[in-house]
């Protein structure tokens, strides 16, 4: 099954960008369609992987204008081995708990004995250690006395499955690991753990941290605590306001969870008004499998009057010149109305006039006559049903 994520790869190269470049408005526009700013792709978020860069002026133009935490920055500092930038964060209050962490990932071993030396934990050096793959360091530690679950949990999470089988082997705990591969979006490896008597509370915590919200669905229908799903996605920031949380109930389409989540979201807020959220997020997920489209471009179909405008658009003399049709300026147009990319209008244009040929198809083919048609009468209609789409497309050329 392939890893499918709440924030995927696109969505957050396009945050990052926005963020080296300053683009503050555009950014904003982006959170307000659902995106968390500090939420994470792989093993980073936006502040982090910024830090790790040593760019300082997205940090803080990322702490400033759209308050990400500085925790992650620190991390982020100390994975790059940007001594400097660390100190000063723990100069100013920060725990060298994160810095010790972020130090071990990226295999900065002198500054990690330094904080242990300043009494840093042990247990966050060789979670590090392990994401990062370090594994002589990780032994180092262990022998120190680090805890073996944050180890296992560690190599899991970098799906480093023969070192993860080792430490389970020396008493590791199955659930760590489950959790660990679940949220590295490892969905082989926990299948596995879990016939070997994995929790799958354990492993759904660990998608719904990461998520992997298809995943997260899975296992619920297998008997997953649905507060355990609640539990991973408030850990993973999908509860952080009401912008990303209707991003997550939309996006989920197990009915019962969505309520659920719905409910722990009101318990966090009181002033919520979830009935409402629920709708609207009922309403976007009912487009998103109707139509075959993501969050964003759904988003655009519950605008009034969205659909007459796809629909009858194109056919403004604004967008046509000797009777052919400039398909390029009606997608450049509406995509600087709506945010969406000209090819993402084209994708939605083509859904809803799609979407109008299966009606038009269907309502052919319904009725009490329908069941006596003959074969070659049913195509003789569904011809017919083709050629008043195609009128409707006629002179659109190709974008």
């Amino acid at each position: 099954m392939p890893k499918i994520t709440m924030q995927d790869e696109s969505l957050f190269k396009t945050a990052y960008l926005l963020t080296i470049n300053k683009n503050e408005s555009e950014l904003a526009n982006l959170i307000e369609n659902g995106f968390h700013i500090d939420t994470f792709q792989a093993e980073y978020n936006l502040i982090m992987l910024v830090a790790k860069e040593k760019d300082v002026e997205s940090v803080e133009f990322l702490s400033t204008k759209f308050h990400a935490n500085l925790d992650y920055a620190l991390q982020g500092y100390a994975i790059g081995d940007h001594t400097d930038k660390v100190e000063e964060l723990i100069n100013h209050g920060f725990s060298i708990d994160i810095a010790i962490k972020g130090y071990a990932i990226g295999g900065h071993n002198d500054k990690v004995e330094n904080l242990i030396k300043r009494r840093a934990s042990l247990d966050e050096a060789v979670l590090g250690y392990a994401i990062g793959g370090h594994k002589d360091k990780v032994e180092n530690m262990l022998s120190r006395r680090a805890n073996l679950d944050d180890a296992v949990q560690g190599y899991a999470r970098g799906g480093r499955s023969i070192w993860t089988e080792e430490l389970i082997q020396r008493g590791a705990s199955l659930n760590a690991a489950v959790w660990g591969y679940a949220r590295g979006g490892h969905y082989a490896q926990v299948e596995e753990l879990i016939k070997r008597g994995a929790s799958l509370n354990a492993a759904v915590w660990g998608y719904a941290r990461g998520g992997y919200f298809t995943q997260v669905e899975e296992l619920a229908q297998r008997g997953a605590s649905l507060d355990y799903v609640a539990q991973g996605y408030k850990a993973g920031k999908h509860f952080s306001n009401k912008n990303v949380l209707l991003r997550l109930l939309s996006i989920t389409n197990n009915q019962q969870i969505r309520e659920h989540l719905a409910d722990e979201a009101k318990k966090k807020n009181n002033s919520l008004d979830t009935k409402i959220l629920l709708g609207r997020a009922n309403k976007l997920n009912r487009i998103m499998n109707e139509y075959k489209l993501d969050y964003e471009q759904s988003k655009f179909l519950t605008i009034p009057g969205s659909r007459v405008w796809l629909l009858q658009g194109p056919k403004c003399p604004t967008f046509t010149k000797e009777g052919t049709f400039q398909f390029d300026l009606f997608c450049n147009v509406t995509s600087m109305v709506i945010g969406l990319s000209p090819h993402e209008v084209n994708k939605v244009f083509t859904a809803v006039n799609n979407h109008l040929f299966q009606s038009i198809k269907n309502s052919l083919n319904i009725g009490f006559f329908a069941l006596w048609r003959t074969p070659e009468k049913t195509r003789k209609l569904n011809n017919i049903a083709d050629q008043k789409y195609q009128r409707r497309c006629i002179s659109i050329r190709a974008y």
